[in-house]
């Protein structure tokens, strides 16, 4: 994709949100679809708002994926929020996805569950309203089954579930 093949709101048909996918905390960057928004000029990324606003659509930044584990590399939730935050008020983005997928880290002593909820705490301060914060756990995190003993996205859900917002 480029600036030029960007999706219009059409494209996306009932689809409400287009996520550009991925902001990398071990990079410190854009990556792939992330990084061509990032690349195009304000008058573009403006047109291309305007037009998905118009139609009732956002677009937002997916944060780390399958490939990028912030905490294996003593990544700081408080600044990780900040240049994210940042990144999206650079990039005239209407917030983030928070696609978390370090399932190590909810098995050692609330490690994943602690940066997750710091994370999302310095985001919504970050990012008010109208802002969207949502996360895309996946649906193991929700488990009672003991396997992680700090409960993951239980516990995560019953600190800052709140303050990740749903699509209106």
């Amino acid at each position: 994709m480029t600036a030029d093949t960007w999706p219009t709101p059409a494209d996306l048909g009932d689809w409400n949100d287009f996520l550009v996918a991925f902001y990398l905390t071990d990079c410190r960057n854009a990556f792939d679809i992330a990084a061509v928004w990032e690349g195009m000029d304000a008058a573009k990324k403006e047109q291309i708002i305007s037009d998905y606003h118009a139609a009732g659509k956002k677009i937002r930044v997916s944060l780390f994926g399958a490939t990028d584990m912030p905490l294996k590399h003593g990544g700081d939730p408080v600044a990780i929020g900040k240049q994210i935050s940042q990144f999206v008020k650079d990039n005239m983005l209407d917030g983030v996805d928070v696609d978390y997928e370090d399932s190590e880290s909810f098995n050692a002593a609330g490690d994943g569950e602690n940066f997750l909820i710091t994370l999302t705490k310095t985001l919504r301060e970050e990012l008010p309203a109208p802002y969207v914060i949502s996360h895309a756990p996946q649906s193991p995190y929700f488990t009672t089954a003991g396997w992680y003993p700090q409960g993951a996205y239980n516990k995560v859900h019953a600190e800052v579930g709140s303050m990740i917002g749903t699509f209106v």
